[in-house]
């Protein structure tokens, strides 16, 4: 999930950016319209029905949704500078990749077009010399950079370069049926249950009934592996741009327990093993009548963990 290349020349265009405008949203803007004769266009909602972005080549506009917030709004400005000026680069890679059908080509363009909005928001070596300063405050990283939450979370999984590595994590998101509906594992090596796992001891379940609030757990957790493996868990909501049925999820931010000490979200949290929750199977192939997680015990992530015979 890191490539190399265009994260050395996102890097360099978001350097060129801020040191020509300083502000990196208005010099997003300001280099559509100066190189590429493109304006932004704040829509409203009606206008744009089951959309948040479109190109207009005719009006020369980028045209956005009312309805995405500041941080989406700058992405999506960032998306657009990206692939307009590494158009060769991204399609190098979708060719280099030999995939079969147009279907999965179209899949990895709009990827490596997130990616690359992403690098140029949150440029390599300032991005990792604020994540370790700051010990990966996600608060704090999020106010200094103007993103969000999932945008640092997907972020932090790209952080591959060689030499210059970031922290292990994976990324989820869940939605309120418990399915999962995005998974990067990063350079975490997390393997997670094919159909998703709707564990409700996990905090992610907890994230819904405390909207907004970040909220940290330690768990273990491998399925098909030998031994489970112990992790330290962030997880927050995010809400939807309200188009396109996006509703309430919860972005799950992940890294082994043993990397997870210096952590400004693990502080006051134990990383013993033996205080970790464990998750084993999920519920789908459980097949347990007696469990008591289920529904209204989903708030036993956020309560001490009961041991047999408690």
């Amino acid at each position: 999930n890191h490539f190399a290349d265009l994260d050395h020349a996102a890097e360099a265009l978001a350097d060129e950016l801020r040191l020509s405008r300083g502000e990196i949203s208005a010099a997003l803007s300001e280099r559509l319209r100066e190189k590429h004769q493109l304006s932004v266009r704040i829509l409203p909602a009606e206008v744009m029905p089951g959309q948040v972005h479109r190109l207009d080549l005719h009006a020369r506009q980028l045209q956005l949704s009312e309805m995405l917030p500041g941080a989406a709004r700058r992405f999506q400005i960032a998306r657009q500078v990206g692939t307009l000026e590494m158009r060769e680069a991204i399609e190098a890679l979708v060719a280099g990749a030999n995939l079969a059908s147009t279907e999965a080509r179209d899949h990895l363009r709009e990827h490596i077009s997130d990616y690359l909005a992403g690098a140029l928001l949150l440029p390599y070596r300032r991005f990792m010399r604020a994540c370790e300063a700051t010990g990966y405050d996600l608060a704090v990283l999020q106010r200094r950079f103007a993103v969000s939450f999932d945008q640092v979370a997907q972020r932090l999984t790209t952080l591959g370069r060689v030499g210059e590595r970031g922290l292990p994590f994976f990324t989820a998101t869940i939605d309120r049926a418990g399915q999962m509906t995005h998974f990067t594992a990063g350079g975490s090596g997390a393997i997670y249950p094919l159909e998703g796992a709707r564990w409700p001891a996990w905090v992610p379940f907890a994230a819904f009934e405390r909207p907004g609030t970040v909220l940290t757990q330690a768990v273990t957790f491998g399925e098909g592996e030998g031994t489970a493996r112990h992790w330290f868990t962030i997880t927050r909501t995010v809400d939807g741009d309200g188009v396109m049925c996006a509703g309430r999820s919860a972005v799950v931010l992940g890294i082994e327990a043993r990397f997870a000490g210096d952590l400004a979200q693990a502080r006051g949290v134990s990383l013993d093993r033996a205080d970790a929750v464990p998750l084993g199977t999920p519920c789908l192939r459980c097949g347990r009548t007696e469990c008591l997680t289920p529904a209204p015990a989903r708030l036993a992530s956020v309560l001490p963990r009961l041991r047999p015979g408690s």
